[in-house]
């Protein structure tokens, strides 16, 4: 397999795709088995067994306005635009949005990648109607200047009770958009 390098040393994706080559999450605890470990989230944001998609958890978006966020690092990956995929559910679900904006190395942001808005009851729970929704999209490439991704999910305020179950978060570097 042969690499393009950069000046600095690090590699890039392989010049043309071989079998094998897989993309990586860059997300850390991209399924919430470690509770809510690598994330910062508000307070009514919590890990919980609640209807999983995989594995044993999930990440809670309890009632009122809530987020959930991770940074990850851009170094060494050419500029790739990023794949987003993530599984959602909801329980009078209001507006969700979800976010990948390009940092600098000072984590400012300078761009956006990514915006996502997720209707109101889009994942709705009802009875015995589980409606596990998977949500999936690529980003822009990012701006040379850019060394971090924020991956924000956002929960808008309901009037009453209204609660969002997420699950197996992936971030993932892409050779292009298509």
């Amino acid at each position: 397999m042969t690499f393009k390098y950069l000046q600095s040393g690090l590699f890039c994706y392989p010049e043309k795709p071989e079998v094998g080559f897989r993309c990586f999450n860059l997300l850390k605890n991209p399924g919430f088995e470690a509770g809510l470990t690598g994330w910062t989230a508000s307070d009514n944001v919590v890990a919980g067994n609640d209807l999983p998609f995989e594995g044993t958890q999930v990440a809670n978006f309890l009632t009122g306005v809530a987020f959930l966020f991770q940074d990850v690092s851009l170094e060494g990956l050419c500029n790739s635009p990023l794949f987003l995929s993530f599984n959602m559910l909801g329980n009078a679900q209001p507006e969700f949005t979800v976010e990948v904006l390009w940092l600098d190395k000072e984590r400012n942001p300078i761009g956006t990648g990514l915006s996502m808005f997720i209707p109101p009851n889009t994942t709705e729970n009802t009875g015995s109607n589980n409606s596990r929704v998977t949500f999936f999209a690529t980003t822009d490439r990012p701006p040379k200047e850019a060394a971090y991704a924020r991956l924000l999910f956002s929960k808008g305020f309901s009037e009453g009770e209204s609660i969002v179950f997420l699950d197996q978060v992936i971030l993932a570097p892409v050779k292009t958009g298509n």
